[in-house]
């Protein structure tokens, strides 16, 4: 995997509110940047994410989800974002998970007996280098394989740091800790150690 090459150049402004939804308690994240927002890996609960951000931050428009892979429990809320939502919501996945979310949601009902909504075709698929616009920030995907060999990603944004936000390898052992592989590891090292701001996690009861 050859590194893509980034634009770090400080621009525009966010806030990123940490959703903590579902019945396993996933972190979905909201990204707000001049009155835009997307929803990174909607887990569950899809419409109540919309409701809330739209309660919490008046004049924000919704504009969809970024799943930064395929997993049940990162794509579970797609359908009630979409809902909710309406006509011309984004729903964007990485190019080499499209396969993944119907599979994983028969294991995960097979497994845990979680009934989780298909998510329905993506709008758009992503591949290391892609840009998404929101507001006046564009976050960058940057392929971080882990837990999907092939498919996991995550996000940068120039507009707080060189960090990414949303690292999705974790291994399958009870700690769930980060694990970063080597060539990951490498990648991000070399960046700049200045990293975006987290609100606290908000359960959703």
């Amino acid at each position: 995997m050859s590194a893509v090459s980034l634009d770090l150049t400080p621009k525009g402004s966010v806030e990123i509110e940490t959703l903590v939804n579902g019945p396993i308690q996933t972190n979905s994240y909201a990204v707000i940047s001049d009155n835009e927002c997307v929803i990174i890996d909607p887990a569950w609960e899809g419409e109540r994410l919309v409701e809330h951000i739209r309660a919490e931050h008046a004049g924000v428009r919704v504009l969809g989800a970024v799943c930064t892979h395929g997993h049940a429990d990162h794509v579970g809320g797609v359908a009630g974002v979409r809902t909710t939502v309406g006509e011309g919501c984004q729903y964007e996945l990485c190019a080499k998970d499209v396969a993944v979310p119907h599979a994983n949601i028969e294991e995960q009902r097979a497994m845990w007996g979680i009934e989780t909504p298909d998510p329905g075709e993506p709008t758009r698929l992503l591949a290391e280098g892609d840009a998404i616009e929101v507001g006046d920030i564009c976050l960058q995907v940057i392929e971080t394989p882990g837990i999907r060999r092939a498919g996991s990603s995550c996000l940068l944004p120039p507009s707080r740091g060189t960090l990414p936000l949303w690292a999705t390898h974790y291994s399958r052992a009870a700690t769930a800790a980060p694990i970063f592989l080597e060539e990951t590891r490498r990648r991000f090292c070399a960046r700049s150690p200045s990293s975006p701001g987290f609100s606290r996690p908000i359960p959703f009861a």
